[in-house]
């Protein structure tokens, strides 16, 4: 109750800032729900947000070359990790190419 402000519409969206994925995260209204008797809309990140540079430009500096950039549903957390290996992804790769699904 305390991380948005009260009186959120549907329109709004909401951002987060996560310091484990080194960038600002944000949500938008997907649906109305009910728990347990009280009427609340759930808020999720959209599909875009882990998309490609070529398809979300707002996500090129997750990918140095173009060339090597990691499929939807991945970015590349290397140079905010101070040149760890580092890949993030939604849980089972939630929202991002089916090749990552068929490799496993």
């Amino acid at each position: 109750g305390s991380q948005f402000p009260p009186h959120i519409d549907k329109e709004d969206i909401l951002y987060v800032f996560s310091t484990d994925l080194c960038r600002s995260l944000y949500l938008e209204y997907e649906k109305e729900v009910n728990i347990l008797g009280i009427k609340a809309y759930r808020f999720t990140t959209p599909a875009k947000l882990f998309a490609t540079p070529r398809t979300n430009p707002d996500n090129q500096c997750f990918c140095k070359d173009d060339q090597k950039c990691l499929l939807a549903g991945a970015i590349d957390l290397t140079t905010c990790k101070k040149g760890a290996p580092v890949v993030a992804s939604a849980p089972h790769f939630y929202q991002g190419s089916k090749v990552y699904i068929e490799v496993l």
